[in-house]
């Protein structure tokens, strides 16, 4: 135990690791209201060894990583569809054993450069062979039913997604740029944040200049309410696989309760299971003795 703790203890300090953003940042939860920017987080902090590099206030999202999921589950689709179809187009090439000549195709494009590979693709692939699905009934319905449904080409319904929902991202973030500016300027007013679609959460990620000052940060009292960034809503060492985004935007009262509540369950499970159950002994007919329990 003693080796491990001082392997540990030079990786720790070792410049190849506390040179690392990971290392010098420090997760902040429980933040009050008039230290919910950029700006008044980086003058509280600003004193420790090295100061502050730079402040990510954690803002309510709403809808928006549902979108980025939404895109991204619609990018995997496109991409397996795709390889589905390349698959399905060398099979039947294969099996026809002949070769096909796209610019023989070139006088029908219509200008189109695409066009000929459309047309070699739609000579291979018909279009009841397609990659096709079945949207979910409803749209609040995570999954399609068999058989139920809408059916839809899934290369071009994944396009067209792609698409919508790029669209919408970038709007979002711009709103989410301007918010952000707004916070900034305006000291992360109460009267400001009602009027944002974003407004912060009560989390930040901070910065450092120096892994020192990441530790010192964590350690320190900085409010003197409860619940209000103490030590125990500090971390350090905080990898983004790590962190439960969702819960960030939480309040300091609910995730409380939540604690609260999940003990007084662990507890009564323990006890629950600890309670002895009845018991009898039965006799078998070569006489050995079986305990039983109920």
């Amino acid at each position: 135990m003693k080796n491990y703790v001082q392997v540990r203890q030079e990786y720790l300090v070792s410049e190849a690791h506390s040179s690392t953003a990971q290392a010098c940042s420090v997760l902040v939860t429980g933040i009050p209201p008039k230290y919910l920017s950029e700006l008044s987080l980086t003058r509280l902090f600003n004193h420790l060894p090295g100061g502050v590099r730079q402040v990510w206030v954690n803002r309510d999202l709403k809808d928006m990583p549902d979108l980025y999921e939404r895109r991204l589950k619609a990018c995997d689709l496109l991409e397996s569809a795709e390889t589905s179809l390349l698959n399905i187009a060398v099979k039947r090439n294969k099996k026809k054993k002949k070769a096909v000549n796209a610019g023989d195709k070139e006088n029908s494009s219509g200008g189109d450069p695409e066009a000929p590979h459309k047309a070699l693709l739609e000579e291979l692939v018909p279009r009841q062979k397609r990659p096709s699905h079945r949207l979910p009934l409803f749209s609040w319905m995570p999954f399609s039913i068999p058989f139920v449904g809408k059916k839809v080409d899934t290369i071009e319904w994944a396009r067209k997604q792609v698409h919508e929902l790029t669209a919408q991202l970038e709007q979002e973030r711009e709103s989410l740029a301007k918010d952000i500016a707004q916070t900034s300027a305006a000291e992360a007013e109460t009267t400001v944040r009602k009027h944002q679609m974003y407004p912060p959460a009560n989390a930040a990620f901070i910065l450092f200049n120096k892994q020192l000052a990441a530790h010192i940060a964590a350690q320190t009292l900085t409010h003197d309410e409860p619940y209000r960034m103490s030590a125990s809503q500090k971390y350090i060492e905080v990898a983004p696989e790590d962190v439960i985004w969702d819960n960030l935007t939480m309040n300091n009262y609910d995730r409380r309760i939540r604690s609260v509540l999940s003990w007084a369950t662990t507890i009564g499970l323990i006890l629950l299971w600890s309670i002895p159950g009845q018991s009898h002994a039965t006799q078998n007919d070569d006489g050995r003795t079986d305990l039983v329990f109920k």
